[in-house]
């Protein structure tokens, strides 16, 4: 090859080099475009966000740039997590991360793990959350990355707080606010004063919640986001509800509404004009809460959400029924039923039982039993509801029965007192027809004292059979089976998981039929889960877990229900007859009268009078026809 030759080649070697070289630069170029132009997108542009995304990630991989393809698709993974996509989101983390080392530094490592954190967070999977914040504060801490070290902290007490853990969620709070705060984030300490506000609301201690509002306030009018004042506001008012201060609560509620309105967000705006009608209703100015109420359903038409459209009757049928108008209250429970039979099968249980309520008030116990027939059937008790089916099949036919004869026992004297009339047409023509008057209404009269009689009778029996049933079913639950052998390395896992120990449920087990069956510890008035836990020999934690997958109820609920059977044994031992319902009360482990008749109507469906009253009369019926077989 002469000299020619060899500088012929070299140039096309150096341009071909060069081509290459500004191919990649600008194939480099257009991937941070389209990267920097899915950055830009808004929260209703996130489609064509992942469309720039998914773009720039093929122009990477053609290229073979490992680097932007990883940090394409954690920005993709990002998007996922805002549009809801959390399964995907997920399994991108998942990829990303192994081959993250390689590709990333340090920072943008433990960046991306605290993104996986977070979404971790929000799938409800806490105990991976705790393990990646846990790995990540060390290295933020000491590198100081404060605002990645803040959220982190932040998201680490949120999590504290799910565990019931409030002492360490408060610890991480206050020292992620002096993080903050050492560092000028002001959007950081008005939202970690805003959390422990909500700490403080949870454990009651509404002083220094309203101080931790109120700072949070501060803040945000510094900064003046309108939104977040207005949830101040609201927040605020919430609290001077619960203690009962009206007006400053109506003030600051007032002030929430407004800015609400001002930042166009109907929506939030609602549960303003709820909280206002709700603290209207409380000071008895009816109209008021009638005129918040009207407005939240003129709103809700264009927002078309039939959960708040049904809350929102119940609440105007409430005022209602506080002003006597029950006639107007069942109106609007009528419409708030049509709503929530789109929406929600708890909201509509309750509302059957409001329904059961006003009926009662009425006076009119045949629907007020219905209802209550209806809203036991959407319960999640331990009521077996074929039962109930069949109980208000036989009530049905019942009634029609008792309505035919009536109506033929109405021809009969129609046509007797009319062949009077028309032989005494002027001398007795008058008394007959105040006869017939006076006798058509004490028909009706005794009719509707048999139908109340019937359904409370009927109630009765129900209770006592439920008594049975759940007396067996504890029983059942209380059959201690032979223990399966555990190993060490089972019960470190057991402890992980927060499952209970095999041997500490059959211990607890084995107490309970000592300790409830037969010594009746439920019949301490001043009875606590703490007392309990100590006397098992357990923590409250694993006494409340056991009592609900045994018994499927919380502590108050399964300790009501025991004390409500002994009262039902006791009111029906005759030895007891001379004693007051409050001292039955307090002999089944009731503290006062009142929460003795509001547990045992709400467990029963009747007063502890009436079940007594009829007990008694059951027990005298029995008594004439054994005298009568005697005779």
């Amino acid at each position: 090859m002469n000299s020619k030759q060899l500088i012929l080649t070299t140039c096309i070697l150096l341009f071909s080099i060069q081509h290459s070289f500004c191919s990649t630069m600008a194939d480099t170029a257009q991937i941070s475009a389209l990267f920097q132009k899915s950055k830009m997108c808004k929260a209703t542009s996130l489609d064509s966000a992942e469309l720039y995304l998914n773009q720039g990630i093929q122009i990477a991989d053609k290229i073979g740039d490992d680097k932007f393809i990883l940090r394409g698709q954690w920005q993709l993974a990002n998007v996922s997590v805002k549009k809801g996509l959390w399964e995907k989101a997920d399994s991108l983390y998942v990829s990303i991360l192994p081959t993250a080392i390689l590709y990333v530094d340090s920072i943008e490592l433990y960046q991306i793990m605290v993104d996986y954190a977070h979404l971790k967070y929000r799938q409800g999977d806490y105990e991976k959350a705790q393990h990646i914040y846990t790995t990540v504060v060390p290295f933020f801490k000491k590198h100081k990355h404060a605002e990645l070290l803040v959220q982190c902290q932040i998201n680490r007490a949120k999590i504290k707080i799910k565990q019931n853990d409030f002492t360490q969620a408060m610890s991480l709070f206050i020292e992620a606010l002096h993080l903050a705060e050492s560092h000028n984030q002001l959007n950081k300490q008005a939202l970690i004063y805003g959390n422990m506000g909500r700490l403080y609301f949870k454990t009651e201690d509404y002083d220094k919640c309203l101080d931790c509002f109120y700072h949070s306030l501060a803040i945000h009018k510094k900064l003046n986001n309108k939104e977040n004042i207005a949830v101040c506001h609201q927040s605020i008012g919430t609290i001077y509800i619960i203690k009962n201060d009206y007006p400053k609560a109506k003030e600051q509620l007032l002030l929430a509404g407004l800015h609400f309105k001002e930042a166009g967000l109907p929506a939030k705006y609602i549960t303003v004009l709820n909280n206002l009608g709700v603290l209207h209703k409380r000071q008895k100015h009816y109209q008021l809460a009638l005129k918040n109420y009207e407005e939240i359903l003129t709103i809700n038409q264009t927002i078309k959400n039939n959960a708040i459209e049904g809350n929102t009757f119940n609440n105007i049928s409430q005022v209602y029924t506080a002003q006597g108008k029950y006639e107007l209250a069942l109106k609007s429970l009528q419409k708030a039923l049509k709503a929530y039979q789109q929406h929600s099968e708890q909201d509509l249980r309750e509302a059957y039982l409001n329904m059961s309520g006003i009926y009662e008030l009425k006076q009119d116990y045949k629907n007020a039993y219905k209802w209550h027939v209806r809203y036991k059937e959407h319960s999640d008790s331990i009521f077996d509801l074929q039962k109930f089916k069949e109980m208000e099949e036989l009530l049905v036919k019942y009634e029609s029965d008792k309505k035919a004869l009536l109506i033929d026992q109405m021809k009969v004297e129609s046509e007797r007192n009319h062949a009077t009339i028309m032989k005494n047409r002027i001398i007795i023509g008058g008394v007959s027809l105040f006869a017939i008057v006076l006798l058509i209404s004490t028909i009706a009269i005794r009719r509707q004292n048999q139908l109340k009689i019937k359904s409370y009778h009927q109630l009765v029996k129900k209770s006592e059979e439920l008594a049975q049933i759940n007396a067996a079913k504890r029983q059942q639950a209380l059959k201690i089976e032979t223990p399966a052998i555990i190993t060490n390395e089972t019960n470190e896992k057991i402890h992980d998981k927060g499952i209970v120990p095999e041997a500490v449920r059959l211990k607890v087990l084995e107490h309970f039929n000592q300790l409830i069956t037969e010594d009746k510890l439920y019949t301490n008035t001043d009875l606590t889960i703490t007392q309990v836990a100590k006397q098992f020999e357990t923590n409250t934690k694993y006494l409340s877990q056991i009592i609900n997958e045994t018994f499927e109820c919380n502590f108050s609920n399964f300790i009501n229900q025991l004390r409500i059977e002994e009262a039902q044994y006791l009111l029906k031992d005759h030895k007891n007859n001379a004693l007051t319902l409050e001292v039955i009360g307090q002999m089944a482990g009731f503290k006062s009268k009142s929460v003795f008749n509001t547990s045992f109507k709400r467990i029963t469906g009747v007063t502890p009078s009436f079940y007594k009253k009829q007990i008694q009369n059951t027990e005298n019926n029995k008594s004439i026809l054994a005298n009568k077989k005697c005779l």
